[in-house]
């Protein structure tokens, strides 16, 4: 929540409401991507632990299909907004949003990392690691902060978008070479 919201505050305050409203129309086509690993993580989460039980192997190998899988769904759901955005965004919220589209083409592609994140999440709790995704999630809306500060004066909304897909990628796939457990 911490990445979504402090773009929309800081949007308004450095760019004006205006553009925080294209890019909070834009985000919340983006965050509904989302929806579907974030209901389906918990439900699978009692397989997770099954697989640790019968081995580490079998574990790795599953899990590897699994963040495959996620990147894969993240990446269908990336792609495709990037070709969608300009008519989603006029039929969702009509033509005077269409500033929106442009943002929403930079924000999707953070569902391929919010995809993977949430697999990690999972992993994260069978291995115990709780304590590290708590780590990576603050270095990650630290980041976020701090690059939107200096794209949103520059490069407005689409600025901001980047700064969140740059943050997302940290957090969700490089701060996991920091910890010899995630390495893998």
């Amino acid at each position: 929540m911490i990445y979504m919201r402090s773009d929309i505050i800081m949007l308004g305050k450095m760019a004006g409401y205006q553009v925080a409203g294209i890019y909070a129309a834009a985000s919340q086509i983006s965050e509904a991507c989302t929806l579907l690993p974030v209901a389906v993580m918990p439900a699978i989460f009692p397989v997770l632990v099954r697989w640790r039980r019968l081995g580490p192997d079998f574990y790795k190998r599953q899990f590897e299909r699994l963040f495959l899988i996620a990147a894969a769904g993240g990446f269908v759901f990336s792609l495709s907004l990037t070709f969608a955005a300009p008519i989603l965004v006029t039929v969702l919220f009509g033509p005077s949003y269409l500033l929106a589209a442009n943002v929403l083409v930079v924000h999707g592609w953070t569902i391929l990392f919010i995809f993977i994140g949430i697999t990690q999440s999972g992993y994260d709790i069978t291995e115990g690691l709780t304590w590290f995704a708590s780590f990576r999630t603050f270095t990650g809306a630290a980041l976020n902060i701090a690059l939107n500060l200096v794209l949103i004066p520059k490069h407005g909304a689409v600025g901001s978008a980047v700064a969140t897909l740059v943050a997302q990628i940290f957090s969700a796939v490089l701060l996991n070479a920091l910890h010899p457990r995630t390495r893998p």
